[in-house]
């Protein structure tokens, strides 16, 4: 068992008789699978196998949160010898988060169906004004304020009539965000427009440059800028999405990375994936499949990678993004938040591992980006 984990969450493992471990004080053995079973159930939301030749040792019990989340989404999970219960703990997590993206949808669609386009007038004495466009031909605009006041303004008077990213529903404008082609690293699967782009830094050192030649394929790309390193990371990403409706998008890509090295055989390596994105500006979950690749071969079991995000204010939004490689009880999980304006997003996150790092429990991540092009 992993006593440096027990300070940090509820593991339950089953152990075979015969490897049962010495008595532990963080530890509570409460049987064979079928006498434990039911209050697993009831205080997890978890089954096991009914295998009368191994204990179950319980650490830290804590039925508040497992139990929550159980009566939300109920699971049934089977554990096998020596596996733990985080994958179900995960599982329920995620089903959690499936039913508040699905409420905040329904109530976005609800909300922007008399939603309009916003725009942002600036006159020539300096004032500006948000609102929408009622009517305009070649002599004046007929504008509605967020307040309701319409306004006829001769065009003489108009320094600039800017389109903005959000839109204007129920007397409040609400921005979105100009980012929301990813997360903190893998991308969503939201398209960018033809003529939109980006320029980004993720941890300080690794610049990204992204434009969309189509409204259904984008470029991307970049290189590291590590100082004292003479051979610099380069990467690409190409990205296309078939599918692209109101509150759902699939999109299909590539990762891939290699050094400027002279003299070497390194072919690079990379990942070819896969990736659905169902939500609304408010709220979204994104899930996909990754292959990896290296020297020419392919990975034939995917990694998944299970995120989300969440608006709480015109310029926040809570972040997350899990990835579960295959064959491992191994994941890593994210999470963090997102400040964004018009046209510039920040993002800090913290990047934790199912095994924790050996030191403080968290990665700091750091990301900023600026968002170019018609919105």
């Amino acid at each position: 068992m992993e006593s440096s984990r027990k300070d940090r969450v509820s593991w339950c493992r089953v152990f075979p008789l015969e490897e049962r471990e010495n008595e532990d004080e963080n530890c509570t053995w409460i049987g064979t699978p079928s006498a434990f079973a039911p209050r697993l159930r009831k205080e997890a939301g978890v089954g096991v196998t009914n295998n009368q030749q191994a204990e179950v040792c319980w650490l830290h019990l804590s039925s508040t949160f497992p139990t929550f989340v159980a009566t939300l989404a109920p699971y049934d999970y089977t554990l096998h010898k020596g596996e733990t219960c985080m994958r179900s703990r995960s599982v329920l997590l995620l089903a959690f988060l499936c039913t508040l993206v699905f409420l905040q949808t329904a109530r976005a669609q609800q909300d922007t169906s008399s939603a309009k386009k916003a725009h942002k007038v600036v006159l020539k004495d300096g004032s500006e004004v948000i609102g929408t466009i009622e009517a305009e031909d070649s002599s004046q605009v007929e504008f509605k304020t967020l307040s309701g006041v319409s306004m006829r303004i001769p065009r003489g008077q108009i320094k600039e009539l800017e389109r903005l990213s959000g839109e204007i529903a129920a007397g409040e404008y609400r921005r979105f965000d100009p980012n929301n082609t990813r997360l903190f690293f893998a991308p969503t699967a939201r398209p960018l427009k033809q003529g939109q782009g980006y320029f980004s830094a993720y941890q300080i050192f690794f610049p990204f440059v992204a434009i969309g030649a189509t409204d259904f394929l984008s470029l991307a790309g970049g290189v590291s800028l590590i100082p004292g390193l003479k051979e610099q990371i380069f990467y690409l990403a190409p990205k296309v999405t078939p599918l692209h409706l109101k509150n759902a998008d699939i999109s299909a890509g590539v990762l891939y990375i290699n050094i400027n090295a002279t003299g070497t055989d390194f072919s690079g390596l990379g990942i070819v994936y896969g990736v659905g994105t169902y939500g609304s500006h408010d709220a979204a979950l994104t899930a996909g499949l990754g292959w990896g690749f290296a020297e020419g071969e392919v990975s034939n079991k995917p990694v998944l990678m299970l995120g989300g995000e969440l608006r709480v204010s015109n310029s926040i939004k809570l972040l997350t993004e899990n990835w579960f490689p295959p064959g491992t009880d191994i994941f890593l999980y994210s999470f963090g938040i997102r400040f964004f304006g018009e046209s510039l997003a920040a993002d800090l996150g913290f990047i934790g591992s199912s095994k924790g790092w050996g030191g403080f429990p968290f990665i700091p991540w750091l990301g900023f980006a600026y968002n170019f092009g018609p919105k």
